[in-house]
């Protein structure tokens, strides 16, 4: 052997020495980075368990800011009242604090979260009914006024016929004065010309 052959094996050996020595370093350090994290975690103070929704008919109630705030004055209001409150006077209570598109949309999902909301269908029923409620009291009334108006024209007309009646008898009674009367100047005449 040559002195030429055995520096490669040597240097060859260096190289994998120093391989393994940074695989073993590296290997050290992610051990020492894993060990440094689960002692940061595990001083960390536990997390605490999230409360449980308040979730019916698909709508979570709020738990804090301003829509709370507008359910919570709903929630009054209604209490108040004894049933559930319409949107108009929710609006007026809140209006000029919190904005009014956020109270028509908090409105709307507190009304779905208390299952007040009815479904297209139902609402369409309800507003025929309505309309159709309006429209026969609109006929009836209109009946009622045509009724009164008949019963005017009615009246009229028959005290134009006592009038006409009245008037025809008086003339009658006119004609037959004046008949009398000439009849009375024809005997008169031929009495006074039979003397």
């Amino acid at each position: 052997m040559t002195n030429a052959t055995v520096a490669p094996d040597a240097a060859q050996k260096k190289v994998k020495q120093t391989a393994e020595e940074k695989a073993a370093a590296k290997a050290q350090k992610d051990a020492d980075k894993a060990a440094a994290k689960a002692a940061k975690d595990a001083a960390k103070p536990a997390k605490p368990v999230p409360k449980a929704k308040d979730e019916k008919n698909g709508v979570t109630r709020p738990s804090y800011g301003v829509t709370l705030q507008v359910w919570t004055i709903a929630d009054q209001l209604s209490a108040k009242a004894g049933a559930p409150i319409e949107r108009a006077p929710l609006v007026d209570a809140l209006k000029g604090q919190i904005e009014v598109g956020t109270i028509h949309t908090q409105y709307g999902r507190w009304r779905k979260y208390y299952g007040l909301t009815e479904t297209k269908e139902q609402r369409q029923a309800r507003l025929t009914k309505v309309r159709d409620e309006k429209t026969a009291k609109k006929a009836a009334e209109k009946a009622i006024k045509d009724a009164a108006k008949a019963e005017k024209l009615a009246a009229k007309a028959e005290a134009d016929r006592v009038k006409a009646a009245e008037k025809a008898a008086a003339e009658a009674a006119k004609a037959k004065a004046c008949r009398h009367g000439e009849q009375a100047q024809q005997e008169a005449a031929e009495t006074a010309a039979s003397e």
